[in-house]
């Protein structure tokens, strides 16, 4: 036996290199042609440290080869410790070593399983990564499962099966130990109840196995064939099939699994004695610490046959097939029910010469080298296979299974014999490989074409590539391959802004660095970390405060690790400081940047075989593969249109856009160049000055004409700008053009095709990043070509008599209308937010009304959280996705035409509604703050006003919320509120229904409503005064009633008593109106304006006056010090001439001052006496015969009513001025006995 380590192996011998570049050089070069980019690529972050509490970490149990049965505690494992650096920190953290998706049978959910390995492969992740879910769906599977072994994950010894007959996700690892464990989740499970129960046990869920065959042969790779059956390749080249049988039944009380365990066999004496006798045996490689056989499998793929009719002929059945790779480039077909095998041959169907002493090895790391397409073109074809060869560059090989007339399996057949077919990697200057491929269909009628995905890797740089093709004339399509390009999200930041303050650097980095979906939480703080340690090694950090947000503390730290120098003259640097914090802000970006290079590391390329959706797993998330829409199209191949054209011609994104093809797309790439290059042009100085005065020219309301501003613009930005050598490219480029305006009329149109209303299916929160994530990269690049195509339209009318474009009036207009729309759209996608997370509720009130509660002796308590995201964010819809999809369905087009459909829905042009819509919504969530910041873009309309006010009275701005409300008044009098949908986040039904479009005074009822909401009063009565004018004498009791009510109770609260008399006289409910004068009496003695109430006419109110006033006299407790109700109500009836009633209440309140013992102790005191004086003056006015009046007094004596009880009997009796006069003598008497001494 021969050991040869890998790394020495020659990809192949000379002779057959020779032969290979024969081949080769017969075919077309597809490297001597640019990449033509029709597909991009979206990252999506995954946010594993966002604030969600919905990490669950659970810790499996040690095998035991006994019985046993334990309840598990979940802590049995120690963690191993983690490193100390932060960039180790963060790849043992958050880097994978592993990771890929596992798609589930359609009518599962969750369906999309994402799992990584993690923590040096002790960890498996598990988490959803479904797009869309069930609309019978409400709340959502969130959590992320964090499996702890015992013993490290072997590599490529991770498998994913579902159970057919219930809801059950089985997952197969095996560890370095040699064990295998068996999990079954259900989907109780995923709702986290199956494991949080303080009932629950190990095996409810876990099972661990040790096959007897693992102590004589070591395993390599494990191969998940369904939830009862795995196959283990070992690493001396043998297949051991582990199946659970019935006669080995499961105790469910039992942790450990039982399988039956069988051997594959090849069916020939050598293997006997291969597998018995060393000498026999194959050549080893080295692995890691092992050696594998030349013979060990290292790539699989199974075909089940499809269950009908036409797979079964007279009772013959198709069994199912698994195709194997070994180290030695031997494909072999075996059957998978019987264990035997079928057919052997080369990978690529290549026989060495017989000169040749070297084999052709492969990597003995498990890979995917294989796929079946499970179609047939003829009929002698059962199904196809497509393998790869990593042994070359990128060598693909096309085989046929052939099928007999009974149905029965006859062998492979190679389609191309003479014919290699080899993909030429992205670039030549970098060394590339072949990671992984996956084929799958192309959407719509597209007469049997396939998709074959290449995934590309360099480091930790990859690319994705793409060929649409026939199976059965591959070699017609092979050199139309395109590329995917990758955002520019995360692309080097540019330069800062030149002649700023410290201020203007630092908001400008933040602004860039805390771009929403930029960086993950987890790069910011270990950048944090790791630029404090190496750049604060003299100063010092200084340290956090925990309740600063990490926005905070960076904006801290990095500031803070420059000092502020003096010059010689002792004055402040400030030109020094400035350029060594832009210093400190560049390096902290560099490293952010250099650690999100460590994320973005692709593991696997996966395909969603229902929804057609194609992502790349990288280390820490996810990268969906989208088709361009035809603005991406156009701005990614100008440069190359002319070598590519025949590809752009046959594959251009026809559903995205308006479907140009030859001269309108020759014409509107030559434009796109063209804007480009002007763009380029333009230093930071220029550009800068550029987009400033653009923005002001789209956001303030020009009253200049069209021609004179377009004017102003060229003057105040190209005018002397453009170099003669940038000019003589502009003007080449455009002179190329056939048709410039109808150029400029194909991109507008490109740009704004929307395909119905936005979505069909319920987005997960997953599906909306990925949604918003697309979003965000479509606005950057339609808004680069509008900024572009404005000033080339400038260029072309004032710069070298260009007469080619006819009316550029119009054509200026729409442009910046476009260009205002994505001026919005632009600052929605880099604004940060932070959004209610509505996952836990799912519109359920009960959640909501729990949220935040934890109750004493549950498992865990309901919280509504944020989650980070950004004002576009906010705006998607829950129904914003993809509509249902078939098997034949691409999710590449899917993506792309939601994102349009999306853009559209928000309904941006022309001043639509979806202005208002954007404030609407910010203000639902409370962001104030970031309204303000968008009201700027609100429009002069009556919605735009609305909204507008709203965010003005929630800044509390309320004296410019109060005009801006008014500005809106006549047109949502009249407006149809039916048309306004996202309004209603700032609207009730009942608000929607009565206050809009239903005249002036219900719309200043409701804006009245709104202030007094805010507890602005003042502006309460102003508007309620509004709509009490508007109303003016129409009949609607019921409003007038409203309006008069808050119009009191406001004016009252004001203390404006002469509003609140007049409002109070205009009632026409006698019961509101007795009720509000004893509000109005009681306000205004108590404020001392008993003289001004007196003087109010109250006509046919004058008796509920003076009942209202002897009411007030009855409750008051204390009439020396309480207000002065009995003073007013003697003024009240003297007024009026009945000095009868004011004589009552005067001598009511000198029996209270008497009895209250006023004045007894202080012979000063002239209250009582003085009381008297006016009351004998008051008893003068009338007649003697009249001069008298009725009093009360309580009796004197036991209680009358029983015990208990304390009241007594008043009795009355009349009291004459005589009776009057005495009383005075006496009082007079009293006092004078108290002046003199005596008592």
């Amino acid at each position: 036996e021969t050991t040869i380590p890998f790394h020495q192996l020659p990809p192949s011998h000379s002779p057959r290199r020779q032969e290979e570049e024969r081949r080769i050089s017969q075919l077309t070069i597809m490297s001597d042609q640019p990449p033509c980019f029709l597909y991009k690529e979206t990252r999506v972050n995954l946010d594993w440290d966002d604030s969600y509490g919905n990490i669950l970490n659970i810790f499996l149990p040690i095998h035991h080869s006994g019985p046993t049965r334990r309840t598990s505690s979940h802590t049995n494992i120690v963690k191993k410790p983690e490193p100390d650096k932060p960039d180790t920190l963060f790849q043992y953290r958050h880097l994978a070593t592993a990771a890929s998706v596992y798609y589930r049978p359609i009518e599962r959910y969750p369906r999309c399983i994402l799992w990584r390995v993690l923590e040096e492969a002790q960890v498996l992740s598990l988490t959803s990564v479904d797009f869309t879910k069930p609309h019978d769906t409400r709340g959502e599977f969130s959590s992320t499962f964090r499996f702890y072994f015992p013993d490290t994950i072997r590599p490529g010894c991770v498998g994913f099966a579902d159970a057919p007959n219930k809801d059950e996700l089985v997952v197969y690892v095996m560890t370095t130990g040699n064990i295998i464990y068996t999990l079954n989740l259900s989907a109780d499970f995923f709702l986290r109840g199956a494991v949080t129960r303080k009932t629950s046990k190990d095996s409810d869920y876990c099972r661990t196995f040790s096959p007897s065959s693992f102590t004589l042969h070591s395993p390599h790779y494990l191969i998940a064939i369904d939830h009862e059956t795995l196959l283990v390749s070992l690493q001396d080249g043998v297949l051991l099939k582990l199946e659970k049988s019935e006669t080995l039944p499961e105790d469910p009380e039992m942790s450990v699994s039982r399988y039956a365990e069988k051997t594959f066999s090849e069916g020939t004496y050598m293997a006997f004695f291969k597998n018995r006798m060393p000498y026999f045996r194959p050549g080893t490689v080295k692995h890691g610490r092992d050696s594998v056989s030349f013979s060990a499998v290292i790539s699989s793929a199974v075909y089940f046959p499809r269950r009908h009719e036409d797979s079964m002929v007279e009772g013959h059945q198709v069994d199912p097939l698994l195709f194997t790779v070994s180290v030695d480039h031997t494909l072999k077909t075996w059957s998978l029910d019987k264990g035997v095998l079928l057919h052997a041959t080369d990978l690529l169907n290549e026989t060495a010469p017989p000169s040749s002493k070297m084999k052709t090895l492969l990597s003995p790391a498990s890979s995917q080298l294989l796929t079946v397409v499970d179609t047939s073109f003829r009929d002698d074809h059962m199904f196809y296979l497509v393998s790869f060869s990593s042994a070359t560059t990128g060598k693909f090989k096309f085989w046929a299974a052939q099928q007999g007339i009974d149905g029965e399996y006859q062998g492979l057949a190679d389609l191309y014999p003479d014919v290699e077919f080899t993909a030429d990697p992205p670039t030549l200057n970098s060394v590339w490989m072949i990671s992984e491929f996956r084929v799958t269909p192309v959407s719509g009628d597209n007469n049997g074409l396939l998709n074959l995905w290449v995934l590309w890797k360099s480091n930790t740089t990859f690319r994705v590539q793409n060929l649409q093709f026939h199976i059965l004339s591959v070699g017609q399509y092979w050199n139309t391959w395109v590329t995917a390009t990758p955002d520019s999200l995360h692309g080097l930041p540019g330069i800062p802004p030149s002649n700023v303050t410290s201020e203007d650097i630092t908001d400008y980095w933040m602004d860039w660095i805390f771009c929403p979906g930029r960086f993950s939480d987890s790069i910011l703080l270990t950048a944090l970390d790791i630029h404090r340690l190496f750049y604060w090694a003299t100063t010092g950090s200084p340290g956090d405060d925990p309740a600063d947000s990490l926005q905070s503390r960076v904006a801290k730290a990095i500031p803070g690790a420059v000092e502020l120098h003096k010059t010689e003259d002792g004055s402040p640097d400030y030109e020094r400081y400035n350029h060594e914090l832009n210093t400190q802000w560049v390096r902290y970006a560099r490293l952010c940047t250099e650690l999100d290079k460590q994320r973005c590391e692709a593991l696997s390329l996966v395909a969603d075989p229902h929804t057609g959706f194609v992502w790349t797993v990288n280390a820490d998330g996810i990268t969906a593969l989208r088709e361009c829409t035809e603005s991406e199209m156009m701005q990614h191949n100008h440069l190359t249109f002319a070598l590519n054209k025949d590809i752009l011609s046959q594959r251009s994104p026809r559903k995205l856009g308006a479907a140009l093809a030859n001269t309108e797309l020759s014409d509107a790439m030559l434009l796109v160049q063209a804007a480009t290059n002007l763009r380029n042009s333009l230093t930071g100085k220029s550009y800068e000055n550029c987009l400033w005065r653009l923005q002001r020219e789209v956001l303030e309301d020009g009253v200049y004409a069209l021609e004179d501003r377009m004017l102003s613009l060229y003057q105040n930005c190209l005018d002397g700008e453009i170099s003669d050598d940038d000019w003589d490219k502009f003007e080449e480029t455009t002179e190329a053009m056939n048709d410039p305006q109808t150029a400029f009329c194909s991109i507008l149109s490109s740009l704004f095709q929307a395909e119905g209303h936005a979505g069909a299916a319920k987005l997960t929160a997953f599906g909306g990043k990925v949604l918003v994530a697309g979003s965000r990269e479509v606005i950057h690049v339609n808004h680069d070509i509008l900024f572009g195509l404005v000033f080339v339209l400038l260029m072309l009318v004032f710069e070298g008599g260009h007469p080619r474009i006819d009316s550029p009036d119009p054509l200026y207009l729409q442009l910046l209308n476009y260009m205002r729309e994505y001026e919005v759209l632009n600052w929605m996608a880099r604004t940060p937010l932070s959004i209610p997370d509505s996952r836990l509720s799912a519109d359920d009130e009960l959640a909501k009304g729990l949220a935040g509660l934890k109750v004493t002796g549950s498992d865990q308590a309901v919280i509504l959280q944020k989650r980070k995201g950004s004002v576009l964010q906010l705006m998607l819809s829950e129904n914003s996705g993809p509509p249902p999809h078939g098997p034949s369905r691409s999710g590449s087009v899917a993506i792309s035409v939601c994102i349009r459909q999306y853009l559209a829905s928000l309904e941006l042009t022309n001043h639509g509604n979806g202005f208002a819509d954007v404030g609407a919504a910010l203000l639902s969530i409370n962001a104030a703050g970031i309204a303000m910041e968008f009201q700027k873009y609100l429009p002069a309309t009556n919605w735009g006003f609305y909204v507008r006010a709203r965010i003005q009275l929630a800044d509390r701005s309320r004296g410019t919320a109060a005009v801006t409300f008014k500005k809106a008044a006549y047109g949502l009098a009249v407006a149809n509120p039916a048309r306004h949908s996202t309004i209603k986040s700032l609207l009730s039904e009942i608000d929607l229904e009565t206050s809009i479009g239903r005249g002036l005074p219900q719309y200043y009822l409701h804006v009245a409503c709104l202030f007094e909401e805010a507890k602005a009063l003042e502006y309460l009565v102003e508007f309620c005064q509004l709509a009490s004018t508007a109303l003016g004498d129409e009949n609607g009791s019921a409003i007038r009633t409203e309006i008069l009510l808050k119009l009191f109770q406001s004016t009252l609260s004001l203390s404006l008593f002469d509003e609140a008399y007049i409002a109070l006289t205009r009632y026409s409910n006698k019961p509101l109106q007795r009720t509000a004068l004893r509000e109005l009496v009681g306000a205004m003695v108590e404020q001392n304006e008993g003289a001004r109430l007196c003087q109010y006419p109250f006509v046919g109110l004058q008796d509920d006056v003076d009942e209202a006033l002897a009411f007030k006299c009855s409750t008051i407790m204390d009439v020396s010090a309480g207000p002065q109700f009995h003073k007013v109500l003697y003024a009240w009836r003297t007024q009026r001439g009945d000095y009868r009633g004011a004589a009552s209440i005067l001598y009511e309140r000198l029996q209270r001052l008497q009895t209250a013992n006023i004045g007894s102790a202080d012979p000063s005191s002239c209250n009582v006496s003085d009381g008297f004086l006016v009351l004998l003056n008051a008893l003068s006015c009338v007649g003697e015969e009249q001069a008298w009046i009725l009093s009360t007094k309580r009796a004197e004596g036991d209680d009358i009513t029983g015990a208990g009880n304390t009241k007594r009997a008043k009795l009355a009796n009349i009291v004459t001025l005589e009776d009057i006069r005495k009383e005075y003598q006496n009082e007079v008497e009293r006092v004078g006995l108290l002046l003199n001494g005596g008592f």
